[in-house]
């Protein structure tokens, strides 16, 4: 599983899109009305199969990165709002489920990693209802206080971590946030000066000022709240069909 980053452009790295023309497959819009329209439709439709198959994940283990492993905390399948199903732009397939009520930060799309797309579309509805039949079977467990959540910015090495409420107060603090290649820009920079040709790592961190740590902690939360929610965003792949 993996969180899903909403705001790319079509050609950028991480694009993901659902079947378009025959100009071939679009950009997939999470927040499009239409397809939140069928992906609560989809939902209602798979959530049998996903109650019945709930036994299956019974004490399974799963492993996630910090990022994956802190969204999978706060979310409840009572606070999935639909499922989405669609095709990337390099010709895979891919599944989201989507949240309400979660943390400020805490990404509130959840699915197939984008650099790993499905072959099909039958794939893609089974990892759907297999995530779906996990919540199910952990439906017992209240997910924690929202007062101490954290927001997890995966940044090249180093899982910087932020309060929530800090993402809150700056979304709501009413000032323009910067764009979204004011931000990517940013956070280049940001690893330039610091980290020079190389990744930013947390012996890095380590080794900054006060000063300069508020900065990169500054430009991660614009990142989040601009919904870019790691650094360096990932590519995404091709089908295993596809590779040569």
């Amino acid at each position: 599983m993996a969180t899903r980053d909403d705001t790319r452009k079509p050609g950028q790295p991480g694009g993901a899109g659902q079947s378009g023309n025959s100009q071939g497959p679009t950009r997939y819009k999470h927040k499009d009305m239409d397809n939140r329209r069928k992906a609560k439709s989809l939902l209602a439709k798979l959530m049998p199969e996903a109650e019945r198959r709930a036994p299956e994940f019974t004490n399974l283990e799963t492993k996630s990165s910090s990022l994956g492993a802190n969204t999978f905390k706060h979310i409840h399948i009572d606070r999935v709002t639909g499922v989405h199903v669609y095709q990337g732009e390099r010709g895979g397939w891919y599944y989201d489920l989507s949240f309400k009520d979660l943390p400020p930060g805490v990404p509130n799309v959840l699915g197939q990693p984008v650099a790993f797309p499905l072959e099909t579309r039958e794939e893609a509805i089974d990892g759907a209802v297999s995530m779906l039949a996990m919540l199910v079977n952990k439906k017992d467990q209240a997910p924690p206080p929202q007062d101490d959540a954290e927001a997890v910015f995966p940044f090249d090495d180093v899982d910087i971590t932020l309060p929530s409420e800090m993402i809150r107060t700056l979304s709501e603090a009413g000032v323009p946030l910067p764009d979204h290649e004011y931000v990517r820009t940013r956070l280049d920079e940001v690893r330039k000066e610091f980290a020079g040709d190389g990744p930013l790592t947390g012996d890095i961190l380590e080794k900054l000022s006060r000063d300069d740590l508020m900065r990169v902690y500054a430009v991660a939360a614009m990142a989040i709240c601009r919904g870019i929610p790691r650094w360096p965003q990932f590519e995404e792949g091709v089908p295993r069909s596809k590779q040569h």
